[in-house]
Formats: structure tokens, sequence, C-alpha cells
């Protein structure tokens, strides 16, 4: 087989993927994309995978801490930087780069999912809020409802004073 012919078995063989990922605070701000690309790209690419596209990293605080060991120590982090990239590689090259990023110090926590093609993704139309409520309870007849239990309190109210009188 030619490299050519090779390169297009793999292309159609190939999946898109999105990888999300919490990665660790304490690397400054202008060495954080590459470090990010020292950790995760480099891992993505030695695996055969091509990088789509990133979401830029954000420090974020966490609503809980999570416990990582680095180093035989464990380590709770209230902040982290999370981005994503989407990438697309064979199916058989996940496993390789779910391991390599379980076992980096540098990142956190990871979660990677196959992305939906386009045409997979059905949106649901939205449902207006008065078609959720039962057509037998209309706002007028919910005031019809209210007016004839008042009615209906007044007149037992006068029943029951006219038999204490009497």
């Amino acid at each position: 087989m030619t490299d050519q012919t090779m390169s297009d078995v793999n292309q159609q063989d190939s999946k898109k993927y999105e990888l999300g990922y919490l990665f660790v605070p304490f690397v400054g701000e202008g060495e954080k994309d590459g470090a990010i690309k020292k950790e995760i790209v480099a891992v993505i690419e030695k695996n055969g995978g091509q990088v789509i596209s990133e979401l830029a990293p954000v420090l974020r605080h966490l609503a809980y801490s999570i416990r990582k060991m680095i180093n035989n120590k464990y380590n709770a982090f209230t902040d982290a930087y999370f981005g994503s990239i989407k990438f697309e590689i064979v199916p058989s090259g996940i496993e390789n780069i779910n391991s390599a990023l379980r076992k980096s110090d540098s990142v956190i926590r990871h979660l990677l999912v196959e992305a939906p093609k386009v045409g997979q993704v059905k949106i649901k139309p939205l449902v207006p809020l008065a078609s959720l409520v039962p057509a037998e309870l209309t706002t007028k007849e919910v005031e019809v409802e209210v007016a004839k239990t008042t009615t209906d309190e007044v007149a037992i109210d006068k029943e029951i004073e006219d038999l204490l009188i009497a």
C-alpha cells in the first residue's frame, strides 16, 4: 500500500473526539499554552491524532476541591485551568491517550467523548409554556372557580350565624 492509500484509509476510519480537561493552576498564565501543548496536544499527535480546534484554557474556581496524587503526595485543588480540544483520530489510539492523561501530573481530571456528527444532533423545538397547562384550566375558568368558592364560604358563614342566634 502506498502512503497516499494508507492515509486515505486512516481518514475514513478516524472519528472526531472532544477532550475536556482541568489543568493544574500553578502554571503561569504565559506558560500555560506551552505546557498544555506539551502535556496534552503532544500526546494526541504522538498517537496519530490531528487537532481540529481548541478552547483556550481559562482559570476557574472549582465547585469542590479535587485531590490528585503528585509525587507520592495528595494535593487538593480548588482552582484549575479548564479547556477543551477537539481532534480526529483512529479509535484504536484513544486508550493510549486516556492512559497517558491519567498518568500525567499536570492534568487533574479529563473527560474524553466521541463528538456527535453534524446530522446526529437533534434539536427539540421549544414547547410554549401555555401548551403545558391543561386546556380545562384557562384563566377565566380559574377566576370563576375562585369566585364560587368565596361565595360559598360567605353563604356558609351566614348559615352558621343564623343557627347560633336561634
